[in-house]
This record gives structure tokens, C-alpha cells and sequence, in this order.
């Protein structure tokens, strides 16, 4: 049983350059800081690198797996002449971008932004909602997964990406790296062979029971530079289903002993202890469940790698370190279940 913190592990990273028109050393000695700039010079564009944290043999092509699938837009909002404090951002100018697979960022809307001043800052900020209908939105108030992730697409559709910075020109001109962080939680679960697991022993099914799948979300406070401004808060999480995860179709080596596993993604949330959390099938048994033995919380930007080994007839159930998908982050708990 362990624990790692994720963070910078299932982190999307985009760069956007700041592309402006070239501008000498002498002439920024010449205005000085504050001076005002040519009236439509000095663009504010956007790009966007290749995602910076992939997996080998991901199940599907997305965000979820750190990777542009090319049919994103992505909202994002600029506040001229940022002083200090949050931004209001119902004042920010509004731009769509699409994303394409080589991570190029092609503006569809909104009107062009430019630097106005060498002494001015802008704060920035973006939103990935992988909901259907595709339409590209600032941070939403709520959030909510589907609870059907059984289907690659349902699956990719449950992200939620914020990024957001404050640049002033001086180093703006030269590109701005902003960083999209995953704003929702990850389970992974991986049911392993034990040394006497039945040679015909298999997996059926999974479910995961009676967990928040919608949330009033805050997004992260922009001018505070830390790790906790990465992440949003969660509340009101009291809408609950339960979800089909969506099974892995990774080829793992003949030696990993892996029957099955399933991925989900899940709205930040504190489960207690005593939950029946997982319901799973197998062919010629009768379902059998893991229940929590201590009460965890499932915090946005993390992924939690549960660990059900089968032993005979007994199943053993661990929350450990594992490294499929985002990145890894041990949960608090084990037990196990006797099989009839």
C-alpha cells in the first residue's frame, strides 16, 4: 500500500508564444517600461506544443491520455492591464482556439489581442470541457462525468483542463508557457492472478458504486503562483450514480498477471469508510464487492491505482503504485472479500 502525489505527473503541458513583431534591445531602451506601443503591432497569438506527458500504449486518443485527438476547442480569456488580484473576468476579452493533433492553436473567434503597453501585464486563462456539444466555455460553475464511461468516447468526455498565468510583455514577447492541469480525479483498477487463482478464473465486469458525478466547481485563483492554484475547489458533490469504467485495451506483458483493468474518471469527492465501492464479475461466480476501510478523498489533478489480487478463493484488495494513464497516487485502505 503507498501513496505518491501526481501534480506534475498527468500535467497537460501548451506552450503559448507570445508571436510579436520584432522589437530591438535599443528601441525598448529608448521608450523605457510603460511607453506606450504601436496601436495594432504587437499580436497576442497562441500555439501549442505537443502534450508534454504521454503514455505508451494508451486505450484511447485524448486528453484523458495526455494527448490532442485534434477535435478540441479550447475557451480562453485575456485581461488587459492586469494590476493585482483576481481579474474580473466578465470584463476579459473571450477567444475560441482549435486544437489540432501536431498542437497547433487556430483561432475560430473573437477578437484579436494586442500588447499596448512595454510595461503591461495580461492575465490568461484557459478551459477544456470535453463535454458534448463541443462548444468552448470559460471555467464552468459545475462539472459533471458520465456515468456511462464504458464507451472510449463517454470516457473522454468526463476532462475537465484549466490553465491560467499572469505575463507582462516584457517576458511575453518572447512565448508564454502555459500549463493545463486536470481538474477532475482518476481511478485506475487492475485485477491481478494470485498464485492460486483458478487457471479459468475471468473477469466480466466492474462497477463503481453510488459516487459523486456532478460538482459546483471554482476555478483556480490566477494571480496565486503555487501548486494549490492549479487545482479548482469542489462542493455540493450530492448528485451520485454509479459508473461503468471503461476497460483498458493495453496488451500487458504475459509475466504482469493483470486479468483486467478499467479506468474512470471521477469528480473530486470524499468517499468514507465502509463504502461499497467496487462491484465486480466473474464468469461462474457470483458478484462479489471491495468496501473501504478508512475514508479517502479523491483530489482533483491525482490518480488513484487500486490493486484487486485474486488468491484462491479469497480476493485481496490494495490500493498501491502503479503508472497507467496520468500518473499515480496511492489511496488509503485494503481488505478483502471471500468468494463464494
Amino acid at each position: 500500500m503507498k501513496r505518491r502525489l501526481l501534480r506534475h505527473k498527468f500535467a497537460l503541458w501548451v506552450i503559448a508564444a507570445l508571436a510579436l513583431a520584432s522589437c530591438s534591445q535599443d528601441e525598448l531602451a529608448d521608450g523605457g517600461q510603460g511607453t506606450p506601443l504601436p496601436p495594432g503591432e504587437y499580436p497576442l497569438t497562441l500555439t501549442a506544443s505537443s502534450i508534454g506527458e504521454t503514455v505508451a500504449t494508451p486505450a484511447t486518443r485524448g486528453t484523458v491520455d495526455n494527448e490532442w485527438d485534434g477535435t478540441e476547442y479550447v475557451c480562453v480569456q485575456v485581461y488587459d492591464n492586469y494590476t493585482s488580484g483576481e481579474p474580473q473576468w466578465s470584463n476579459a476579452t473571450e477567444q475560441e482556439y482549435k486544437v489540432t493533433k501536431d498542437g497547433t492553436m487556430t483561432k475560430t473567434s473573437g477578437n484579436d489581442v494586442y500588447w499596448q503597453t512595454s510595461g503591461e501585464k495580461k492575465a490568461i486563462r484557459a478551459c477544456f470541457v470535453a463535454q458534448d456539444p463541443y462548444d468552448p466555455v470559460p471555467p464552468p460553475s459545475s462539472h459533471a462525468v458520465n456515468a456511462d464511461q464504458s464507451w472510449n468516447s463517454e470516457y473522454y468526455k468526463s476532462d475537465l483542463l484549466y490553465a491560467g498565468c499572469i505575463s507582462g510583455f516584457a517576458e511575453g514577447k518572447d512565448g508564454i508557457n502555459l500549463t493545463f492541469y486536470h481538474q477532475v480525479a482518476k481511478l485506475t483498477i487492475q485485477i491481478v492472478r494470485g498464485k492460486d487463482t483458478p487457471a479459468v478464473f475471468s473477469v466480466t465486469g466492474l462497477k463503481i458504486n453510488r459516487v459523486a458525478t456532478k460538482g459546483d466547481f471554482t476555478a483556480p485563483a490566477t494571480f496565486v503562483d503555487d501548486d494549490d492554484s492549479r487545482y479548482g475547489r469542489w462542493s455540493n458533490t450530492t448528485e451520485v450514480k454509479d459508473i461503468t469504467p471503461h476497460e483498458t485495451t493495453a496488451d500487458y506483458p504475459d509475466n504482469s498477471g493483470i486479468l483486467a483493468a478499467y479506468e474512470a474518471i471521477v469528480i473530486p469527492q470524499t468517499v468514507k469508510a465502509n463504502t461499497k465501492l467496487f462491484t465486480i464479475t466473474a464468469e461462474g461466480y457470483s458478484d462479489f464487492a471491495y468496501t473501504t476501510t478508512a475514508e479517502k478523498e479523491w483530489e482533483p489533478g491525482k490518480e488513484y491505482t487500486y490493486t484487486i489480487t485474486i488468491k484462491g478463493d479469497r480476493l485481496e484488495v490494495s490500493v498501491s503504485g502503479g503508472n497507467i494513464g496520468w500518473g499515480t497516487d496511492g489511496a488509503t485502505g485494503s481488505g478483502e472479500v471471500e468468494l463464494p
